[in-house]
């Protein structure tokens, strides 16, 4: 009887063991920052941002990059991300104009891959004389989207002005918190010596954080929240109205947990303010929700919506806004 009870112990051992083992051999280790050490390179007519190989995709190193493993970012005269400087508007030109944030902007995303780029090269071959200009500038809020439409986009006489929202604009929270913010929970001396231990704590503490601060997220919409985003839902509609431009306003969804998504209602609640106002919009929820989220982030620890992501806005944009031409 005691051998046999001797056998589980031993046993477990064996079984722990392997598993140690196996890890090793894999090579786990806790992801690191997308961006490892100087990741900016001023250049005359933009910047340079090199990912961390370690977080990396083969696509920042594939044939159409001049730059592999990095991003470039066109800074025009505006201070916008196109490639080419934007003047006076000419007689019979068609100037669609982009604000929004870094999810608008295609941080992480090579710049022919915007969905800004895309269209601007669709209606080009289409014949248009058109200009796609992405005025949108990662980390922006609703003040620096009033800034840059009165500083920057007034006067450019946009036919068509498409603004992007993120839910970050009626909540409090970084584009990537939920993955990016992880709690360290578990001490324990074992960790320091074993990388399985260390896995499942991680794990475990990935998965706790990301609780933590969705529920965190959830906490920080608030009725003076709700009421800042519907005083500039009425000040963007009557700029449109003054500029003479078609508005059309884009939703975005929070790359995370798409298939078992957590801020439905906070969607609902940005689509009845657009609606109350007689804003034309789309909400990008629809076209992603139960979709593996992975795939659409630019590393594998940043959740900003990649070239896949960046596909969708297109091909859902081009259909609603070819009549616009």
């Amino acid at each position: 009887m005691l051998k046999k009870l001797l056998l589980i112990p031993t046993a477990l051992f064996v079984v722990f063991l392997a598993c140690e083992v196996g890890i090793r051999l894999y090579g786990w280790a806790p992801l690191p920052p997308t961006y490892a050490g100087k990741s900016y390179s001023s250049l005359p007519n933009g910047r340079l941002e090199c990912m961390n190989p370690e977080v990396s995709r083969p696509y920042f190193s594939g044939a159409g990059n001049n730059n592999p493993g990095c991003v470039f970012y066109s800074i025009n005269n505006l201070g916008f991300r196109n490639n080419y400087s934007i003047g006076p508007k000419a007689p019979g030109l068609k100037r669609v104009v982009v604000v929004g944030d870094s999810f608008t902007y295609g941080f992480g995303v090579l710049e022919e891959d915007t969905f800004e780029s895309k269209l601007e090269e669709m209606w080009k071959l289409e014949g248009h004389k058109v200009e796609v200009i992405n005025a949108a500038e990662p980390a922006a809020a609703l003040p620096e989207y009033k800034r840059i439409l009165n500083e920057k986009v007034k006067g450019l006489s946009p036919d068509i002005l498409i603004i992007g929202i993120n839910l970050n604009d009626i909540m409090t929270f970084n584009s990537s918190l939920i993955i990016e913010k992880i709690s360290r929970k578990y001490e324990w001396g074992i960790r320091k010596v074993s990388k399985l231990v260390d896995f499942f704590c991680y794990t475990m503490e990935r998965r706790q954080s990301s609780e933590e601060n969705i529920k965190t997220i959830q906490d920080s919409l608030t009725p003076e929240r709700v009421a800042a985003f519907e005083s500039f839902v009425k000040e963007l509609k009557a700029f449109s109205v003054a500029e003479k431009s078609d508005l059309y306003v884009i939703v975005h969804p929070i790359f995370f947990n798409l298939e078992k998504y957590n801020f439905t209602s906070v969607h609902e609640k940005v689509d009845s303010i657009l609606r109350n106002e007689g804003i034309f919009f789309h909400d990008f929820l629809e076209d992603f929700k139960g979709k593996n989220s992975e795939d659409y982030w630019i590393t594998l620890n940043d959740q900003h919506p990649n070239e896949k992501a960046h596909q969708v806005y297109f091909d859902v944009l081009y259909k609603k806004l070819k009549t616009k031409l």
